[in-house]
């Protein structure tokens, strides 16, 4: 008995890891106006970044991840599939990517699977499952 609680304790944290569709709103305009240069409607470059346990990951364009381009180009809404979240609380920051200056949307501390406001974005998750094994 006393083997089997210890084995117990050492069983590892990250199986209650849960991952996320993580679907983000962003306003028309950014506090200062426009997004970007242009004429009309511009529409920001949304990247989602995550500061927790794994360190600071930014979610980019997988074809190309070292450009920094952003999945969803001029955009005012933007889905991520399947986010991995091993913590139940996490800094969650959004960016607007330029080609000189990034513009900050809004950066919050957010609760895994919780409606999150982040600055002038509105973040919402839904729990799906993980497309690839999680450590």
């Amino acid at each position: 008995m006393k083997y089997l609680i210890t084995i117990l304790f050492l069983l590892p944290v990250a199986s209650f890891a849960e991952c996320f569709d993580v679907d983000i709103k962003v306003q028309d305009t950014k506090q200062e106006g426009k997004w970007d240069f242009g004429w009309g409607k511009t529409r920001p470059e949304i990247a989602l970044c995550i500061h927790d346990s794994l360190g600071y990951r930014c979610k980019l364009n997988a074809d190309n991840p070292d450009k920094h381009k952003s999945l969803c180009k001029s955009a005012f809404n933007c889905e991520y599939k399947a986010i991995y979240f091993p913590d139940q609380e996490y800094t969650l920051e959004i960016v607007d990517i330029d080609p000189k200056y990034n513009d900050r949307i809004g950066k919050k501390k957010c609760k895994r699977g919780e409606r999150c406001l982040v600055g002038v974005a509105e973040v919402n998750f839904v729990k799906t499952e993980c497309l690839q094994p999680v450590e």
